[in-house]
């Protein structure tokens, strides 16, 4: 049943992610958050602190949205589970220009699962 509800903490990511809605991505998020991206971490401590990227990503690549293309609970517990994970970003014309692999840390605190940690790699093809 962790996997379950942990899954539905990153499927409501990403439905937040694509429609650009802060709050709603802070919504699945457990403070603090670490975020790695390739070797530089990010840690955000508050929600309040939490910067939503969206925006410039649209501006400076031209994302339009992102799709989850695999998830895969590799370990889970009732409290925790970790996430392989395979998304694409893609232009408004369809074009994929980015794929990333990572790992996400979900976690269940005081009853409510939310996102903890996110690695990626840097994008492939």
């Amino acid at each position: 049943m962790s996997e379950q509800e942990a899954r539905q903490v990153v499927d409501a990511f990403f439905t937040a992610f694509n429609r650009m809605d802060g709050d709603a991505i802070r919504a699945t998020l457990h403070f603090p958050h670490v975020m790695i991206a390739g070797v530089r971490v990010f840690i955000t401590e508050k929600p309040e602190d939490f910067l939503d990227l969206t925006p410039r990503l649209a501006e400076r690549e031209g994302w339009h949205h992102s799709e989850m293309d695999a998830l895969e609970a590799v370990q889970s517990s009732e409290d925790k589970v970790h996430f392989l994970i395979e998304f694409s970003r893609y232009r408004a014309d369809g074009y994929r220009y980015a794929h990333y692999k990572g790992l996400w840390i979900l976690s269940r605190v005081n009853g409510l699962w939310g996102i903890q940690a996110r690695s990626i790699f840097p994008p492939a093809g």
